[in-house]
């Protein structure tokens, strides 16, 4: 229920959370405010999983083109005259 509400990625409004899980929109507005600081650690945790991925990534395409870059270096040191 409260990954629900924390990890709703397409910020559903609480009219539409309520209607899924089939309770008033005054209930999940308690249950927000009773939960609050639990709905708070998981964005926080979702977040950080997030970036944790984005670097991941960066640190991929980085040492995709350190190897692209030595490739061209050799490339052109083995293809000069001499």
């Amino acid at each position: 229920m409260l990954k629900s509400l924390a990890g709703d990625r397409q910020r559903a409004t609480f009219s539409r959370i309520a209607q899924e899980l089939n309770v008033s929109r005054g209930t999940l507005v308690n249950w927000s405010r009773k939960f609050q600081f639990e709905i708070k650690n998981m964005r926080a945790i979702e977040l950080e999983a997030l970036q944790e991925q984005l670097i991941a990534s960066r640190e991929t395409r980085a040492l995709a083109l350190g190897d692209l870059s030595e490739v061209a270096f050799f490339e052109l040191v083995l293809d000069q005259p001499g």
